[in-house]
């Protein structure tokens, strides 16, 4: 951008010269022109600490130039871990207001790339008993009721439409499973998906499709399937519906990583670390041999 460029001029006319952090969540190869390729390599060339929003998003600075020895993982997103909490005893989920009825959700907006009407079509193929919440507003509302109604999961499917973010967890924790049926289009990918972390962290599964940055968000406290792929989320959805126990030990394991890796706190000492990195007395300038130091 040509913000980067004014701060390149910037810097390079302050003394002394300040230590650059760079960020990036772009995680998408897209043709450029000549002149922001430029930026882009000055950027990456001056900055002395590369923070990358995830895999996708560092593997795609790599193959512009950057130096692995300079890059760090982050995503710049974390979440309230008391807010985003599992169900107390009795309050909801597998004997609260649900009744133990193995409930999906999925939050976001209502538009083609989220791929809703691929959860639609998997719900509609699940047998036994089972409710779904989908929450948030978009231009696909009228199109996805219509499919749910088709379907004949219809009266199943609650469309809650907007909800205030700080009612989002409670409404999580109505959910044994939250899904991200997201699909890539020629232009974007899904970059990280934090709504799958808010799942962990409130004891919900995260169930996602393979767009993007989505398998490295869900790691192993979840399940992955191909984008598009009705059938395959189907059978993940009905493997969660007929194990509790495999559910609670997901919804464990994945409250224990939210925590350990997403948590504001924690967020904040790593983001501190590479700061203090940067600003040692004796850092290595970049470029220079002695430069390093990426986690």
């Amino acid at each position: 951008a040509f913000a980067a460029a004014q701060v390149l001029a910037a810097s390079a006319i302050v003394s002394p010269r300040p230590a650059l952090v760079l960020f990036s969540f772009e995680n998408i190869d897209l043709a450029l022109p000549w002149y922001r390729k430029w930026i882009e390599r000055k950027s990456l060339a001056a900055a002395a600490a590369i923070i990358a929003g995830g895999e996708s998003s560092r593997a795609r600075l790599l193959g512009r130039g950057a130096d692995p020895a300079r890059m760090s993982v982050l995503p710049q997103f974390g979440l309230d871990i008391k807010a985003f909490r599992p169900p107390a005893g009795g309050e909801t989920g597998e004997t609260g207001e649900t009744g133990g009825e193995f409930t999906v959700g999925f939050i976001g907006r209502l538009v083609r790339q989220k791929g809703i009407d691929i959860l639609i079509r998997a719900l509609a193929d699940l047998g036994g008993g089972w409710r779904a919440i989908i929450i948030g507003e978009g231009p696909e509302r009228a199109a996805l009721e219509s499919l749910a109604r088709s379907s004949g999961a219809g009266e199943r499917i609650e469309f809650a439409g907007w909800v205030d973010h700080f009612e989002v967890p409670k409404m999580i924790r109505r959910m044994h499973a939250l899904v991200l049926p997201s699909r890539s289009t020629s232009t974007s990918t899904e970059q990280f998906g934090h709504v799958l972390i808010e799942a962990m962290s409130s004891g919900a599964i995260p169930v996602g499709s393979d767009s993007g940055e989505i398998p490295g968000v869900i790691g192993s406290e979840g399940f992955v399937f191909p984008e598009g792929d009705a059938g395959a989320l189907a059978g993940i959805l009905r493997k969660l519906q007929g194990d509790p126990g495999l559910r609670r030990r997901l919804a464990e394991a994945g409250r224990a990583r939210a925590v350990r890796e997403y948590g504001w706190e924690a967020f904040a000492g790593r983001t501190e670390a590479i700061y203090d990195r940067v600003l040692a007395p004796g850092a290595a300038a970049p470029g220079s041999k002695d430069s390093g130091g990426g986690e």
